[in-house]
């Protein structure tokens, strides 16, 4: 191992030794002793003690595999795919000059195959032994380059046609991709199957797709009466008509199923930084009685992993260090869920319910007469308190530690008749400002709670866009993406704001028909966005870009970033349209500097606020309904309790809505 990897690694123990008794260790460093006794293994290991290999240390009891593909043609960056059918866990690395190598392997037996357009292998297998390296050298074959399709859902039983045979030029196509494009991927109009969104939708006939359109042009976004989700302006006198006879002579209800063939070719690919990244994934696949499994967002607490798993419904306890896991079946299920210091899960549904594991229970948080007052997004701050974001109702929220009850915000836009101010993601800045995506506004929000004062940013004159996740770097810029946007073959893009300026900048991702999902920053201020079947990262310094084909077809709505690098996401189109069943999957861009498997936020990380808070633990949960009053704190009639109204018990998590 390199002097430079041992003096980096030794620093990074000095440093997490040194922190562990002034952070919260339920959220991010260890304490003294977990330090200390952890400390002595990664120490050992840098300095070879039971190491395997000359590239770096391995974790205690894992193993190696190195090898190379071969072919006829050249190639660069395939993929490299090691399954262990027993313990449910895949490895996966690329080439780069036609050798690839993954470390930090669970012993075992793995099936190993490739993944790379115009090759073809027969399967291997190979056995790998703690502290030793396994080898094997692959021989591939030309094969032939199946036509392939957009996006990140699977597709099955289909036919794979141009965009223009799908989408015939006119001018019902130029209003979809002016409107439509901006909400919508390019498949979900082909693909006439029924299924659950956004991997299908209803069968439509003329008549259905004429209400699709007046609720879409003029209806109330989310239910609110007079708040459109797009400007009424951008369909013009006569074009209804126009649109409606388009979506029902091409994508009726009698229709073929279609999806949009990719006939761009791929990205640029970094074949060095591919080279060095590893993909894990563990999986939690569908067996009898839970068959329908996708899982949707990861936190971390005391170093395992917990995942949102909406197919149950329900959660999952994953153990990292182990690859084992727990299912929490009949709690959880909801879009979005945040840990608390004691491992106490907060789930959006209603407006938040939490999950107590000392209780096996959950309560469930409403307000009085508080229809469409449910969440999408919370994040605690170092109170204590947990702050959401209400979609639906164009509110955001905060449940109160001293008093139980939540309380909301209303973010007035007089005037405004769409693209009103929708909460999607959140984040607190360093100052606990409250951030959040404008969901059809082209814009990101801030909320101040000290001053009780809105502002809203605009990141585009494109319009209509989404904006969903976002995230804080370390200087309090803001980054955020467009998920979707009118003309979708140019792409989405990456945002950064300097509020104290004012300053937008934008980064093309340069893949045509994505749909970056969320943006985050991690320890050193790289730049991740998530989209379809890929990762995308920018460099704090150079702000290069680089972009890291995801292990499947799928997409990825939510990121959480670890302490040691570590990339944790899910594989949500796999599991909810390919039967993939519900998985965590961690990206490790370097996976020579990988020190631990457990899950910790680093002290930086914008999700970790929650670390500094010293103060009592949240009421234990008993299975019961509790009642917070109406109306909004910025009103002249604020809802305000000293304590919650408790309502009787609560409903199945079976009944939960969910929003996408």
């Amino acid at each position: 191992m390199g002097a430079s990897l041992l003096t980096r690694k030794m620093h990074t123990l000095r440093r997490f030794t040194r922190r562990s008794d002034t952070l919260n260790p339920a959220r991010s460093e260890m304490t003294s002793r977990m330090g200390f006794r952890r400390g002595i293994a990664m120490v050992s290991a840098a300095f070879g003690l039971g190491a395997v290999g000359a590239h770096a240390a391995q974790l205690p009891g894992m193993g190696e595999m190195t090898g190379s593909v071969k072919a006829a043609k050249a190639f660069k960056s395939a993929k490299v795919y090691a399954f262990n059918k027993d313990r449910q866990i895949k490895y996966m690395v690329f080439t780069e000059n036609g050798a690839f190598r993954a470390t930090n392997m669970y012993p075992g037996t793995y099936t190993v195959t490739i993944d790379k357009p115009g090759l073809k292998a027969a399967p291997a297998t190979i056995t790998i032994e703690p502290g030793k390296t396994a080898t094997l050298n692959i021989a591939a074959k030309t094969a032939p380059v199946a036509p392939t399709y957009i996006g990140g859902q699977v597709y099955p039983d289909t036919e794979i046609q141009p965009y223009n045979k799908i989408y015939p030029a006119g001018a019902g196509r130029d209003i979809i991709e002016r409107t439509c494009q901006g909400c919508h991927t390019v498949q979900l109009f082909p693909y006439n199957v029924k299924r659950t969104y956004p991997t299908g939708r209803n069968l439509k006939d003329k008549a259905a797709w004429a209400i699709t359109v007046d609720r879409m042009h003029k209806g109330p976004a989310f239910g609110e009466r007079g708040v459109g989700y797009w400007d009424a302006k951008l369909l013009k006198p006569g074009e209804r008509e126009v649109l409606i006879d388009y979506l029902a002579k091409n994508f009726g209800a009698d229709s073929k199923p279609r999806v949009v063939q990719q006939e761009l070719p791929d990205p640029p690919l970094d074949e060095k930084m591919l080279g060095k990244a590893q993909y894990i994934t563990y999986f939690f696949p569908n067996v009898a009685g839970k068959p329908d499994r996708f899982t949707q967002q990861i936190d971390f607490c005391k170093g395992e992993v917990y995942i949102a798993d909406r197919g149950l419904p329900g959660l999952v306890k994953l153990d990292p260090t182990t690859g084992k896991h727990v299912d929490i079946v009949g709690h959880g299920g909801g879009h979005g869920i945040t840990t608390d210091e004691n491992c106490g899960i907060w789930y959006t549904g209603e407006t938040i319910r939490h999950y107590d594991p000392s209780t096996d229970k959950h309560d469930s948080y409403v307000i009085e007469k508080g229809a469409g007052l449910g969440s999408i997004t919370t994040m605690f701050n170092t109170k204590g308190d947990l702050w959401m974001a209400m979609l639906g109702a164009g509110k955001i929220a905060k449940w109160e530690r001293t008093t139980d009850t939540v309380k909301y915000w209303d973010l007035p836009q007089p005037g405004l008749t769409y693209g009103k101010s929708r909460p999607y993601g959140l984040v607190l800045d360093q100052k606990e400002r409250v951030w959040f995506g404008e969901y059809h506004k082209s814009s990101i929000g801030m909320f101040d709670p000290a001053t009780e004062t809105y502002k809203s940013f605009r990141l585009t004159p494109l319009a209509p866009t989404n904006i969903r996740r976002l995230g804080v770097d370390s200087k309090g810029h803001v980054w955020a993406s467009t998920w979707g946007r009118p003309n979708l073959v140019k792409g989405g893009s990456m945002f950064e704001l300097d509020p104290e300026s004012g300053k937008v900048t934008e980064y093309p991702i340069g893949i045509p028909y994505t749909n970056p999902y969320d943006t985050k920053p991690d320890e050193q201020d790289n730049v991740w966005a998530s989209t379809d079947n890929y990762l995308i990262r920018i460099d704090a310094k150079t702000r290069k870009m680089t972009r890291y084909p995801a292990p499947s077809r799928t997409d990825i709505p939510m990121m959480t970033i670890g302490r040691n690098g570590g990339v944790w996401f899910t594989d949500r189109g796999a599991g909810q349209s390919g039967a993939y069943g519900g998985t965590a999957s961690v990206l490790y861009p370097d996976k020579d500097a990988i020190t631990e498997f457990a899950a910790y936020f680093g002290p930086n990380n914008t999700a970790n606020h929650l670390s500094k808070y010293q103060g009592p633990p949240p009421p234990k949960a008993e299975g019961v309904i509790k009642e917070s009053p109406n109306g909004a704190q910025n009103s002249a009639t604020p809802g305000n309790a000293t304590a919650p109204k408790i309502l009787g018990p609560v409903k199945p998590d079976s009944a939960l809505g969910h929003l996408e």
